[in-house]
């Protein structure tokens, strides 16, 4: 089966009026057994794998539900504690790491990114502008992803060795954004100029990452484990799966229900994050209290804070930005109603994660399944969101 590479998730965010899920901790008040009464239906006719919804108001976990199984044929019941790829809701992590990384003076998000990479990043439509780290978050510094150079380079499907991909993350980079490089592209570009066109991008946002990682003379992954997600409460989610917790792991699943092969992503900032819905939960609590102004050391609730306010002013929204996503923060999502969070969508996997800014209401599902790839399957995620919500 030839990957697809993970695509900007249009589909997944047209359905996010709203989602849910069954396996339940709900609270013992009124309106969350309400709530899951009426999700237990949604979720006992979905045709879907497995998966987990939860339901938060501030610190306060409303509802949290698993359904259906993390293995299909084993019949092993998905739960709160099964791991899975949470695809492109792990660049909110990027996001978190990017900021408190800006507040403590490691790196400044309007310097040109060469500064770090050790050789000049030019975009071929003008040399002279720079590329920065805000760029990057924002998805306007021009870089693309394509098919040749992304899904065919980041994607790596192997059994043996399912925990480390065989390129590192700066060697890829270097292949696909340096001129000589064995990948390399003018398509890798846009048309457009650094800073004026929204255009979504996997690599750049792996760029990012990679410039944290050089800036702090450490891995991405340590980094950023040991700045947010051990301090947030995260201790069920790893950028690579953990061979003691492989019993734990979801099969993932395609269109046909049959499992999809283990995969891991040279750009594995990008959409590489492997979480359950336990942490997922805890993470929409972490972003809650942060616009309360609380945050666990060494995070701060103001770096916190700045990752999820909108980029763009009024009137200075660049080309090409969804009208249902109308701004973003530093590789946040921010939605019409003003949710923040992301979407996430690769194979075998879908998961949806916001939170509402001024009600602190924070919703997520997750599954095994990618939605997009069975049209039956977004009109049901639309319905369970829609319940976690009203």
């Amino acid at each position: 089966m030839t990957p697809r590479w993970r695509r900007r998730p249009g589909l997944a965010a047209l359905l996010l009026a709203g989602l849910t899920a069954a396996h339940a901790q709900p609270a013992g008040n009124e309106a969350t057994t309400s709530r899951l009464d009426r999700l237990r239906p949604l979720l006992a006719s979905a045709p879907l794998p497995g998966g987990c919804v939860a339901r938060t108001r501030g610190s306060t976990v409303e509802l949290q539900h698993a359904f259906g199984h993390a293995d299909v044929v084993a019949q092993r019941p998905y739960t709160v504690d099964t791991w899975q790829p949470v695809g492109s809701v792990s660049k909110t992590v990027i996001g978190l790491t990017l900021a408190q990384a800006a507040e403590r003076g490691l790196v400044d998000l309007d310097a040109p990114v060469s500064r770090w990479l050790g050789w000049p990043l030019k975009h071929p439509a003008a040399p002279g502008a720079a590329i920065t780290l805000r760029q990057l978050a924002r998805h306007t510094a021009g870089v693309v992803d394509s098919d040749a150079g992304y899904q065919q380079a980041a994607y790596e499907r192997r059994r043996a060795d399912p925990q480390r991909p065989r390129q590192a993350l700066g060697d890829y980079l270097a292949a696909y954004l340096r001129p000589g490089g064995r990948l390399y592209q003018r398509a890798h570009f846009s048309d457009a100029p650094p800073g004026t066109r929204f255009q979504y991008s996997n690599v750049g946002s792996a760029l990012a990452a990679h410039v944290l990682a050089r800036a702090s003379g450490q891995s991405f992954e340590r980094l950023s484990t040991e700045q947010v997600l051990q301090p947030l409460g995260l201790r069920d989610s790893a950028w690579f799966m953990p061979a003691s917790r492989l019993a734990q792991a979801a099969t993932l699943y395609d269109a046909e229900r049959r499992a999809v092969p283990p995969f891991l992503l040279a750009t594995y900032p990008d959409g590489g994050l492997r979480s359950t819905c336990g942490d997922l939960t805890r993470l929409l609590q972490g972003w809650a209290a942060a616009l309360d102004g609380q945050a666990p050391a060494p995070l701060t609730a103001t770096a916190l804070r700045a990752a999820m306010v909108p980029q763009f002013p009024p009137g200075q929204a660049p080309a090409g930005l969804n009208t249902r996503e109308p701004n973003q923060g530093l590789f946040f999502a921010i939605r019409k109603d003003g949710s923040v969070g992301h979407t996430g969508s690769d194979d075998g996997v879908t998961v949806f994660l916001f939170l509402d800014p001024v009600t602190r209401v924070g919703r997520l599902l997750m599954t095994n399944i990618d939605i997009g790839a069975d049209p039956q399957l977004p009109p049901v995620a639309a319905a369970i969101w829609q319940a976690l919500g009203d």
